[in-house]
């Protein structure tokens, strides 16, 4: 998939990844070549990081309370209401 559909034109050197829109998602959703296009692409930016961040801290976290997601996320609900 990455060596036929998602492959980068060489002579577009305007911005690294910019693989286009394959699938046509940005034709369905007026999203093509607008304000809006930056916008989002800002926004799958972020919403990237904050996942690069989740997992970095919770395999930090595993390490030093020697507890993986689940066993974390069980201790966190225990004391609320409707957990047990």
């Amino acid at each position: 998939l990455e060596l036929v559909v998602l492959t980068q034109d060489p002579k577009d050197k305007s911005r690294a990844g910019a693989f286009g829109d394959p699938w046509g998602v940005a034709k369905l959703l007026n999203l093509e070549d607008g304000p809006d296009n930056l916008d989002m692409q800002n926004k799958e930016l972020s919403n990237g990081r904050l996942a690069m961040m989740s997992i970095f801290v919770t395999f930090l976290l595993e390490k030093v309370t020697g507890l993986d997601a689940v066993d974390q996320l069980k201790d966190a609900v225990k004391g609320l209401p409707g957990f047990s």
